[in-house]
Formats: C-alpha cells, structure tokens, sequence
C-alpha cells in the first residue's frame, strides 16, 4: 500500500468479510461475536490511510451476522462524540460469489455491477476504485 500522501484523494478501506472460501467461518465469528473489535480495527486502519470511507462486503446469506455489525455499527455511531464521525462505515452485502474474493472483481460488485474481475494494471490499492463516490 502506497502511503496516502503518494496518491490521489479519496482514499476507501475496503474490507473483504465474504468468506466465499467453501468451509470459512472466521470473518463470520467475529462479526458475531466481537463486531465492535472489527469496527475499530476497520477505524484505526482507516486512520492510518486516511480514508474517510471504510466499506465491509459481508457474505449475503449472513442474515444475522449483517444485521449484528449493522447494530454494532449504529451503537458505535452513537457513542461518538460528533467532532470524531469523519469517517463512516458501509456495510454491503454480496451475492455470494467465489470470485468476489479477488479484489476488483469485489469492487465491481461493490459498485452495483456484476463482480467480474477488471483488468490489471491500475491496482485498485495504488489507482483506487475507478467509480466508487465519497459520498
């Protein structure tokens, strides 16, 4: 990962909790069991690279896992005091695809597309997402 002063502005942290891997359960645990320690993982990573946007791409059949980091979320949200939400958290769930593991293919469905993976170069960590908004 360049360092944030080396590229261009917005920077995004996206963090790949899909578990497509047949037989993978660890991102599911912890989002049950401990999500505020992924929230703040997710805000001090976010912090180190600048990034005001930090978007989780969960597993779509994890129903109760979503809806307990989505809880998790808004508690944190709350707790906050209002000079330090700079930085917001999305949570997007997949489809369920295999190869949304790869990390463009992981963008494109994040953007709303079919996740197919584009080509390379530009790296998504060094040119950024080619069509995800700050906002």
């Amino acid at each position: 990962m360049p360092k944030p002063e080396q590229i261009a502005k917005p920077h995004y942290l996206v963090v790949n909790a899909d578990e497509s891997e047949p037989g993978t359960f660890k991102d599911r645990e912890i989002m049950l069991r401990v999500p505020h320690r992924l929230l703040e993982g997710c805000l001090i990573a976010a912090h180190a690279i600048e990034s005001k946007h930090v978007f989780i791409y969960i597993r779509g059949e994890y129903l109760s896992t979503s809806s307990r980091s989505s809880r998790a979320a808004l508690e944190r949200d709350a707790r906050r005091r209002p000079a330090r939400r700079r930085r917001r958290s999305s949570l997007h769930r997949g489809a369920g695809a295999y190869i949304c593991g790869e990390e463009t293919a992981l963008l494109e469905s994040l953007e709303g597309r079919r996740g197919q993976p584009r080509t390379k170069p530009p790296f998504p960590a060094v040119a950024g997402p080619l069509r995800l908004a700050d906002g």
